[in-house]
């Protein structure tokens, strides 16, 4: 009993109306180990990537109250890679994709990368870019 009292402060679960099952998250970091492990697969051969995503939105595709993560500068910004839903969000549909789950949301950030690079994620630049190598 007292390590599950011991263990239980450290773990939140969130609930996502929009999910089925509810998210593992380490709380510790404050990084859902789902979204992590997608945007990490997604990228494996892209680790600047991983790196824009935590600069972004610190790896997370959900608000605490389960709804999708939202810019605080730019509202329309969506999820883990902070997609402009008003300029993407017509190409993304065509896609197939949906920006406001983690899927469609790391999905379309590496539609974006194949085509434009980093580019599109200019204003975080100063977070990420030191940790960029030669390349994109």
């Amino acid at each position: 009993m007292k390590l599950l009292q011991a263990f239980l402060p450290l773990t939140i679960l969130s609930f996502c109306t929009a999910c089925s099952t509810v998210p593992n998250t380490d709380t510790t970091a404050g990084v859902d180990v789902q979204v992590r492990q997608t945007v990490e697969s997604s990228f494996s051969d892209a680790p600047i990537m991983i790196k824009v995503a935590a600069c972004e939105s610190g790896l997370r595709q959900y608000a605490r109250d389960g709804s999708v993560l939202r810019g605080i500068q730019h509202p329309p910004d969506s999820g883990v890679f902070q997609i402009n839903k008003s300029a993407h969000r017509a190409m993304a549909q065509k896609l197939g994709l949906d920006l406001d789950t983690t899927q469609g949301n790391v999905a379309y950030a590496r539609h974006l990368y194949d085509t434009e690079g980093t580019a599109p994620w200019k204003s975080s630049r100063p977070c990420w870019s030191k940790y960029q190598t030669a390349g994109r």
